[in-house]
């Protein structure tokens, strides 16, 4: 028998088997189940000159209600940011927040399961949603965002250009609610305008919840030369505290280390990538093979200080 006839023979099963990989069940979900967040990236005339910017949006399962904002990178606090503004746009948190394999979020997959970055996951505690990834090289299974993207990116950002970032944020507040509110959906045939009151009252409220950028605990292990990692850049502490595993708070622009409820460490947040940050104070030198360090931080702050500044209803 030749290759010929075996492929031949062959031929349907192989068609069928294409087909059934195409094909896409759709799943509607029922209000306030399920948020849908991505990022796409357009480049945009901003103040006449092209600029590439990356375009987050978020979408409602049921309603199709979605938010759209413009970042300059897609950093892990990029994503918290435009999910935290999702969740204020619409005035409520989703049971379920959908997401693809980014690893801000996530961190790696264990016998096909995702492990969900750490940060991330104290986020979602945080709001009290579940996060779920899609299946990696299956985008259509978050299509509704997937979707919107599209639509945000050809509706939306399809004009020549903008004067300034401030002229395109807020030429997106009024898209979204006299353009993409008021649509006619195509899958639903509805408006999202229209269909999110039943959205609004299965999202959990957020009240005077806080925002999780307000004050962020970590906790964090020195390394071996002295620093720990937040965001990726590397802070110094003290020496001594080589291998100690520490408290961390990161509130607006500082970066605090405490051991024992006491600041052990002090550094401004540093905006760059994969930077070394670090306090002269902290450094190490060595004499006659003795270990001898700079002067430690001598500023003292109580952890119970953020309780006050963060306030709010325990969830």
């Amino acid at each position: 028998m030749s290759l010929r006839t075996v492929e031949r023979a062959l031929r349907p099963f192989r068609q069928s088997y294409e087909r059934a990989e195409q094909a896409t069940v759709r799943f509607e979900t029922p209000p306030g189940k399920q948020m849908q967040v991505d990022f796409g990236e357009k480049w945009l005339q901003i103040g006449g000159v092209r600029q590439k910017r990356y375009v987050f949006v978020a979408t409602l399962g049921y309603s199709r209600r979605c938010y759209i904002e413009i970042s300059g990178s897609l950093r892990q606090r990029d994503w918290i940011m435009g999910i935290e503004r999702a969740f204020q746009h619409f005035e409520g948190v989703p049971e379920i927040l959908l997401t693809d394999n980014a690893k801000p979020l996530v961190d790696r997959r264990k016998a096909g399961i995702p492990v969900f970055h750490p940060e991330f996951d104290a986020f979602c505690r945080h709001w009290g949603t579940v996060p779920r990834a899609c299946q990696p090289f299956r985008a259509k299974t978050k299509g509704k965002v997937e979707r919107s993207v599209g639509y945000a990116k050809g509706n939306a950002l399809g004009r020549e250009g903008w004067e300034s970032d401030e002229a395109l944020d807020e030429h997106l507040v009024w898209w979204m609610l006299n353009v993409a509110d008021t649509r006619i959906h195509g899958t639903t045939g509805e408006r999202p305008i229209d269909r999110f009151p039943a959205e609004k009252a299965a999202l959990r409220p957020i009240g005077n919840h806080p925002s999780y950028l307000l004050v962020r605990h970590l906790s964090r292990t020195v390394a071996a030369d002295g620093r720990i990692d937040v965001d990726t850049n590397r802070y110094s502490v003290p020496p001594q505290f080589i291998g100690a595993t520490l408290e961390v708070t990161v509130e607006a622009d500082t970066i605090q280390v405490f051991c024992q409820d006491q600041v052990i460490a002090e550094h401004p947040v540093h905006p760059g990538r994969r930077q070394v940050i670090e306090d002269p104070g902290h450094a190490v030198s060595f004499t006659n093979g003795i270990a001898r360090v700079g002067k430690p931080s001598e500023i003292r702050r109580p952890l119970s200080h953020y309780a006050a500044i963060v306030g709010g209803e325990a969830w």
